[in-house]
């Protein structure tokens, strides 16, 4: 449901799953819905180098979602891009991980000059379809590239406002977790 919100406010959506049944539940889904299928590319795991290639070869900085549960399974999808990264891409990680693990991560991959938005994301299973409410954090400069889209991307408030703002730097887009806040009272 994310790839169509992201498609009525992009140009072309580039999914990735590595189970080939949710990329045919997601192809099937798209014929039915006709305005979104020239949107939406599909690839699973035995494609990897394909959806990398429909990201474009220019040198422009690309954006990649990931909508992974947090922990082990997060590590993995950004270990399995590494390779396939180049400096000034940017990874929007909405999988609401510990405000640790996410500045991990940016420190992680600031080496090899991508940078990394840790992003809370509320609004249950419905927001993925109709737009969630967002809390990205991380490097300002990276923020302000990416907010103009996560705007559009953002549930809007009854007076037409997005629901997202950036919320401070490293970990703080994960800060709204509530044992973190906790640690943090108590340390």
């Amino acid at each position: 449901m994310l790839a169509f919100l992201f498609a009525e406010h992009s140009s072309t959506v580039s999914l990735f799953d590595i189970s080939s049944e949710h990329v045919s539940a997601t192809q099937n889904l798209l014929s039915n819905s006709p305005s979104h299928a020239d949107k939406v590319r599909t690839f699973d795991q035995h494609s990897l180098r394909s959806f990398i290639s429909s990201l474009g070869s220019d040198e422009n900085p690309r954006l990649f979602v990931l909508s992974v549960p947090h922990g082990v399974l997060a590590d993995h999808a950004i270990d399995s891009l590494k390779q396939h990264l180049r400096k000034g891409d940017i990874i929007l990680d909405g999988g609401n991980e510990h405000y640790r693990e996410t500045e991990r991560r940016q420190r992680e991959l600031e080496k090899i000059g991508v940078r990394l938005i840790g992003c809370g994301i509320s609004g249950g299973y419905q927001s993925a379809r109709h737009g969630p409410s967002l809390s990205p954090g991380g490097n300002h400069k990276t923020l302000e590239k990416i907010l103009p889209q996560l705007r559009e991307w953002a549930a809007k408030h009854q007076h037409g406002n997005p629901c997202v703002t950036a919320v401070g730097p490293w970990g703080s887009g994960q800060f709204h977790q509530f044992p973190a806040f906790l640690e943090l009272i108590e340390s």
